[in-house]
């Protein structure tokens, strides 16, 4: 066992303790040469753009007045966002929503009928578990283990295909070898009954539901090696399987404000400064006079290596801190789902896990539950799933195979 340092045993609880008290209010964590070193309030009484600007009211008043989104960067599979005026215990929580809790669509069932591949089967359907597929979740329902595959909770793929001899379409030389390439491309969708109506993945086809990435490599074949196998693609989370996590990271980091002392960081200095930074967080600024000083022009990029000022004399030249209210998040998509249509859903279940949490709170206190959060698109479409299911009433059709 190794013993914890008095001294860095002492700063945490330091900075346990000022987390506890006035949660919203704008801090900064000082950042030393080898570890975080204390908090302090920034802006005293009415600065520092913490809750409410330092204003008295109810913690929801400030929380109201403190909150805010700024969307940074997004694209289909990567958004970039600032979380502002918010605890790190309400970013940590929707980061694991993110990770571990939104339900998806992933292959869990493999019937292998012939397999002649080198790969051993049970290889093989690991491989085609984990590949991502975009299909809409709020169409199915949950499976169970031992339940029988259903419109309502399954939907069928196919995959057949067959070494060829090299110069044959499909056939690839190696050397003196032939091999085929079986791919991702090569899982064909085979919708049952009323699922062929279904609009399964955006941007498709009723009854269309390919892999997101059609190639990745899943096996090679040699001629007259075949892999025949059927599979059944069923809705779960994260925290069952990572198959199912649509999230392929989710991160997030405080942000990094640094102050430079510009009368004792000139000359000769401020260009050994601007090298010390690995990632370019500074710039030479012209003074005038032959003047010339350092600074953060790019505080965002910094990753608080301490680089700068880790030789004697720098750490008074340079301060290094980190925003406790402010985060900068990182979501990246395997591809199920649109980056953004992730974190929707993380708040929408955030939020109903703060309904159930205060409801039980009410029921302690005897006092009037809290009425559930409002979403009109999925009233919409518990509706159709309503109607569909009343339509095919005795047709919940067990699938072939």
């Amino acid at each position: 066992r190794t013993q914890v340092p008095r001294r860095r045993r002492v700063l945490r609880v330091g900075l346990v303790r000022m987390s506890g008290r006035d949660t919203l209010e704008s801090k900064h964590v000082r950042v030393g040469r080898d570890a975080p070193s204390r908090a302090y309030s920034a802006g005293g009484g009415g600065g520092g753009g913490g809750a409410g600007g330092g204003a008295g009211g109810s913690y929801v008043e400030q929380f109201k007045g403190a909150f805010r989104v700024v969307v940074q960067e997004m694209s289909h599979e990567e958004i970039v966002f600032d979380l502002i005026g918010v605890d790190a215990a309400v970013a940590n929580a929707l980061r694991r929503i993110l990770l571990a809790e939104l339900p998806t669509m992933a292959i869990e069932q493999v019937c292998i009928r012939n397999n002649t591949s080198i790969i051993q089967d049970e290889v093989l359907a690991h491989r085609i578990g984990l590949i991502p597929l975009a299909i809409n979740p709020k169409d199915f329902q949950y499976w169970e283990e031992g339940d029988k595959a259903t419109t309502f909770n399954a939907l069928m793929y196919h995959l057949k295909v067959e070494g060829a001899p090299a110069g044959e379409e499909g056939g690839d030389a190696d050397g003196e070898e032939a091999f085929t390439t079986v791919y991702s491309s090569d899982l064909v969708c085979d919708p049952q009954e009323t699922q062929k109506e279904w609009e399964l993945c955006e941007g498709y086809g009723p009854g269309e539901a390919p892999p997101v990435h059609g190639d990745i490599e899943i096996a090679k074949l040699k001629p007259g090696q075949v892999i025949d196998l059927t599979c059944y693609a069923v809705k779960g989370q994260g925290r069952e399987h990572a198959k199912w996590s649509p999230c392929a990271t989710a991160s997030y980091r405080l942000l990094p404000q640094i102050e430079v002392d510009t009368d004792k960081v000139r000359g000769a200095l401020a260009d050994e400064l601007v090298a010390k930074c690995p990632m370019g967080v500074f710039d030479i600024e012209d003074l005038g006079g032959g003047e010339r000083t350092a600074t953060a022009a790019r505080p965002r990029d910094c990753t608080m290596c301490r680089e700068c000022i880790r030789e004697p004399a720098w750490d008074d030249r340079v301060k290094l801190f980190r925003k406790r209210d402010h985060f900068i998040f990182s979501v990246e998509s395997t591809g199920a789902m649109h980056s953004s249509t992730l974190v929707y859903n993380a708040i929408e279940m955030l939020k109903e896990k703060a309904v159930v949490a205060m409801n039980a709170l009410a029921e302690l206190a005897g006092t009037e539950p809290y009425p559930a959060p409002e979403d009109d698109e999925a009233a919409e479409g518990e509706g159709e799933e309503d109607a569909g299911a009343g339509a095919g009433a005795g047709g919940d059709e067990e699938m072939e195979g």
